[in-house]
């Protein structure tokens, strides 16, 4: 038995666990694929899969299956494994759905295993739906883990608008082209002035000596 488990997460290791979505959502759910689901329907059977990963109780590469009076049911093979946008909204979420395993009328590869994993930045994970039939079962997780870790195209866009704006600034003339000729031009009017207060002063002094003397007579 514990060989079996290590095995089985050694291999759950080495499947690929993460998705890039046509937004540019990341998708990593390697967090999760080491953890065996396991769910109840309305009739009672059980359900076990994983995340991108063989269930540790259907055995082979099988993702997920039923068991009823300790006979595994496959439903899905983790060689058979898709990726799915349409069962969520852009940025909130990814499904993974696995295929190749008979329904139960017989129909070969006609069996689907659908998890649904939505975005809750407040929920390790947790179960919150699940339905089965004939041909078809889908499970819907709610998990931190589906939350996309970046959006590829936001940072390119934003790397590319700021690009823009950097090239579209006009070049502005580098400090000292602006401050010299500010230097220059202030001490041109501090001259001007000092000039001024000199030629003031020397007026001021040569109206001064200029008087008439007094006779002598009248003194």
């Amino acid at each position: 038995r514990v060989l079996l488990v290590s095995l089985l997460m050694y291999s759950a290791l080495s499947y690929e666990s993460s998705y890039t979505a046509s937004d540019g959502s990341i998708y990593e759910l390697s967090s999760l694929n080491q953890h065996e689901f396991v769910t109840i329907n309305g009739e009672g059977r059980k359900f076990y899969f994983q995340v991108c990963a063989p269930s540790l109780s259907c055995g082979e590469d099988n993702a997920a299956c039923s068991i009823s009076q300790n006979t595994v049911n496959p439903l899905g093979s983790i060689n058979e494994l898709e990726w799915s946008e349409k069962y969520s909204k852009p940025g909130e979420g990814i499904s993974v759905i696995y295929r190749g395993d008979a329904d139960c009328k017989g129909n070969a590869a006609n069996q689907e295993f659908i998890v649904t994993l939505k975005c809750d930045a407040s929920t390790e994970y947790q179960i919150m739906d699940f339905a089965s039939s004939c041909d078809s079962s889908r499970a819907i997780i709610r998990s931190k883990y589906a939350c996309p870790s970046h959006n590829t195209n936001i940072r390119e866009d934003s790397q590319e608008i700021s690009q823009q704006i950097s090239d579209n600034t006009p070049q502005t003339a580098p400090t000292y082209f602006v401050i010299f000729p500010v230097v220059i031009l202030s001490a041109l009017v501090v001259l001007l002035v000092i000039s001024l207060i000199v030629t003031a002063s020397i007026r001021k002094k040569a109206n001064g000596t200029n008087y008439k003397q007094i006779p002598s007579e009248i003194l």
